[in-house]
């Protein structure tokens, strides 16, 4: 399995790498638009496409729709979707207020309002990363590392396969350079390991993919609403609000734990 997984990640990223030279391709050379974003699109469902395509070599007494059933099937408490949401919401809440303070700037300019522009967030978050990737990510490869390895430890090998997934972007659609290119990759990775602990955390807790899905789309849709996301300050306050409320709740399972060990005992 080890050397299946191996090769699932290697065809994920030499899939959606390509898929993104194609795409800058269609967008500079044929200067197709709209093109453009529907291939991007398709290009994040990479983990599912490549997850789809393995399948029968992965699990070959198995049967995909089978396998995705099962991924759902666990019950969710409604606990498990409201705090993710009101976490996200204050993360957003506090990155902004923060660089509203520091830049002297007004607040409200900084968030995304616009009903149009909003739907649009909502739609494409909804159709590519969360609902694209999981599968493979959190419903194949977290699962198969996690027989082995804690949830820690599997949280960080996800959180790094997911984040250097996306190196193309960094260089393509950030538009940054030098210095804050680099801020923003650190940070990048440093957030991404903290997302695959956060999702790891939830999923784990309901053992339905939809806990990964619905938290992956948060994420995206918390830097969408932020009018400049990219900007060092933004970026590098998000994170560390990240990172902290990841601790907190790892801390929090691991005193529930240690309560529930001492009460068998």
């Amino acid at each position: 399995m080890k050397k299946l997984m191996v090769q699932y990640t290697i065809f994920t990223y030499l899939f959606f790498w390509l898929f993104i030279a194609l795409i800058g391709f269609v967008m500079l050379v044929l200067e197709l638009d709209t093109l453009s974003r529907i291939l991007m699109n398709v290009s994040a469902w990479s983990p599912t496409i490549i997850f789809a395509l393995m399948f029968r070599k992965i699990y070959p007494s198995d049967n995909l729709l089978s396998f995705i059933k099962r991924r759902f099937s666990s019950s969710i408490k409604p606990y498990d979707i409201l705090a993710p949401l009101l976490i996200h919401a204050a993360i957003v809440f506090i990155t902004i207020f923060a660089f509203s303070l520091t830049r002297s700037v007004p607040f409200l300019p900084l968030l995304v309002t616009s009903p149009a522009a909003l739907a649009f967030i909502f739609l494409n978050c909804a159709t590519s990363g969360a609902t694209g990737e999981e599968l493979g990510w959190r419903g194949f490869l977290q699962p198969e590392i996690q027989k082995k390895r804690g949830p820690v430890q599997t949280s960080l090998i996800i959180g790094l396969i997911w984040s250097f997934w996306h190196t193309p972007l960094w260089f393509a659609t950030s538009g940054l350079s030098g210095v804050d290119l680099l801020i923003f990759i650190v940070f990048f990775v440093v957030l991404n390991l903290s997302c695959s602990l956060f999702i790891t955390y939830f999923f784990n807790k309901s053992g339905n993919l939809f806990s990964a899905i619905w938290i992956h789309f948060l994420i995206n849709v918390s830097t969408g609403v932020m009018m400049d996301e990219t900007e060092p300050f933004s970026f590098i306050v998000f994170t560390a609000l990240y990172v902290v409320i990841t601790v907190i709740l790892f801390i929090h399972r691991h005193m529930c734990e240690k309560k529930n060990n001492m009460m068998r005992s």
